[in-house]
Parts: structure tokens; C-alpha cells; sequence
């Protein structure tokens, strides 16, 4: 079966090959058309080599543990499911108890199993905008609505729950109930999957701030420097002095990001990194993050926002 995909508007990883040991993979992440899920794709058509995927794998694994999103697969598990089935549920229940008599009535054999479905389609359809008026006013009360406890209307109970958990899975569902609750079942799906990826791109600006950041350039420079150095043993404040004079002397407007605490983040915690992975009690481990070697141990993700960038540096040796 043939995917359908939605993209998410200004957030594209994208890659540029240099023949510098630290390469850049991109990508791009997508809904489906659903929007229950986010799947990492190349951003043109080709496909992932498998080591990008391997390496795409462990970065997304980092990114997202102990975040309220579900990874797995390069692929984000927006579960909204649960939210609009408690709003339907509720609204069903609390708009059906204001319904008049005669049409609480006609409604009931609507809904009965051995009725057959011969009711007029204008009928059906004055029930199915109503309720979903209902839906668009009363939403927030609707979570706290509870079932009409009448055991006349146990088959209805038992029938919607059924139609819920058929929605929720993409089985087919009960031709009835879908005739009634289809309309509000999709508006709240749309409204709730929206908030989900406000949520989702909040997250991603947000992680940004905090996520090792530096060009495949200034790290290859910096471990030059550090190669061709006739210096032995280099602390945590030196090679961090050290990264940021390549930063100084590579990006045009760094006086921009020395000046400003939160901009400065991401590359503390890129010197840090560098530091952590690459020097052992002062000495530097050439056969992780030598220029012939580095390239096996880290990766730059590119995040393009609009006109804007930034590199995501991550580590994917053992």
C-alpha cells in the first residue's frame, strides 16, 4: 500500500556531502496522513544508506528518550487517539441527554443492532451536525461527561465503545455510528493532531537550544589544531578556549553569539562533548576523532528552519 505523506512546513534536515571527514546526513521529518505519526525520511528521493540510517537511528534514539513522544524505527508516535476519544465519548453522552423525547427515541432504534439502516439520509444527517456542534461548544466539558446509567441504553454503551477502539486502530467501523459520530470523530482528530505537532515543533526549537551544535568545518579544524599541536595534555577549559576561537574565526557574526548566554549553549555543550569523547586524562585519543578516524565517531545532522540553520553535533561511536 502506498504511503501518503504531509510535511512539516520549514523543518527539513538537510545534508551536504564535503570531502571532510565529518559528513552531514539530512533528511526530512513527515506526517502521515493521519498525522498519528512522524517518520524521518531522506529529504530527496533516494534512500537512506543504511549506516545513515544506523547513524540517524542512535541520534533520534538520544533525542527522544525520556520525552512523552514514542520512537521507534525513525519513526515518532503521536498518540492523540486517547484525547479524542474521551472528547467524542463524552460529547455523544452529554449532547444525547439534551436531546428532546422524540428524537432521544428515534436516535435509540437508529442505533439498535437488528434495526436495519433505512432511516432518511437528511435524518441522519440533522443528528450528525448537531452533535457536532455540540462537540465544537462543549469540548472541554465533554471530558468530564459521564454515560446515561439506564440499562435501556447498554447496547448503545457497548456499541460506541466499539466504534471508538475501531477508529482508534483503523479497523472498519460500525456503518451506524460512523453516520452519527464521523463528523465530530475527524474534527476532533484534526484539531487534537494539530496541538500534537505544535507540541512536537515546540519540542524540536526548544531541544535545539540545548543540542550540541558545530559545523563538520570547525570540528575538522579544531582537531587540526589539535593534531598539529606540539601541546600533550590539553584540560577541559583549554580545549573549550580552543573551540571557541575556531568558532571566532569561522562564523561572521560570533560576536553576536559570545554576547548572548542562551546562543552560546549549544557550542558549551559541542566543546564538551568534544572534550568528553575525545580526550582521555588529558591526552588526545587520535583514534577517535583523529582526522582519519573521526569521521567512524561523529555526525552532523543539519537542521534547516527557513533561511536558518543549525548543526547538530552527535556522537555515534561506541
Amino acid at each position: 500500500m502506498k504511503k501518503s505523506f504531509v510535511t512539516i512546513l520549514l523543518l527539513l534536515f538537510t545534508v551536504k556531502i564535503y570531502s571532510l571527514p565529518i559528513n552531514y546526513i539530512y533528511g526530512s521529518f513527515r506526517t502521515s496522513q493521519s498525522m498519528d505519526k512522524i517518520y524521518f525520511l531522506p529529504t530527496f528521493n533516494e534512500k537512506l544508506s543504511p549506516e545513515e540510517v544506523k547513524y540517524s537511528d542512535i541520534w533520534l534514539k538520544q533525542i527522544f528518550t525520556g520525552t512523552h513522544f514514542k520512537y521507534n524505527d525513525l519513526t515518532v508516535s503521536l498518540d492523540y487517539h486517547p484525547s479524542v476519544q474521551s472528547v467524542v465519548r463524552g460529547c455523544f453522552w452529554g449532547w444525547l441527554k439534551q436531546l428532546d423525547l422524540p428524537n432521544k427515541l428515534m436516535l435509540m432504534e437508529f442505533l439498535k443492532p437488528e434495526t436495519p439502516t433505512s432511516f432518511l439520509r437528511d435524518e441522519i444527517g440533522y443528528y450528525a451536525d448537531s452533535l457536532l456542534k455540540f462537540s465544537q461548544i462543549n469540548k472541554e466539558n465533554c471530558r468530564f461527561e459521564k454515560p446515561i446509567l439506564d440499562l435501556s441504553f447498554t447496547y448503545i454503551f457497548i456499541g460506541l465503545d466499539q466504534y471508538l477502539s475501531e477508529k482508534a486502530s483503523s479497523r472498519p467501523e460500525d456503518e451506524k455510528y460512523e453516520r452519527i459520530l464521523g463528523k465530530t470523530y475527524t474534527a476532533q482528530s484534526q484539531d487534537s493532531s494539530m496541538n500534537e505537532l505544535k507540541n512536537f515543533l515546540a519540542w524540536i526549537d526548544a531541544f535545539q537550544m540545548y543540542s550540541p551544535q558545530a559545523s563538520a568545518e570547525i570540528v575538522n579544524e579544531f582537531v587540526e589544531v589539535i593534531e598539529k599541536s606540539p601541546k600533550e595534555s590539553w584540560n577541559e577549559s583549554e580545549t573549550a578556549f580552543l573551540f571557541i576561537d575556531v568558532l571566532r574565526r569561522k562564523l561572521p557574526n560570533f560576536s553576536d553569539y559570545i554576547n548572548d548566554y542562551y546562543k552560546m549553549i549549544p557550542y558549551q555543550k559541542s566543546a564538551k562533548l568534544l572534550h568528553d569523547k575525545c580526550f582521555l586524562n588529558g591526552k588526545f585519543l587520535s583514534d577517535n576523532c583523529g582526522i582519519h578516524s573521526i569521521y567512524k565517531n561523529f555526525v552532523v545532522f543539519r537542521l534547516t528552519r527557513s533561511t536558518d540553520f543549525s548543526d547538530n553535533l552527535v556522537w555515534v561511536g561506541q
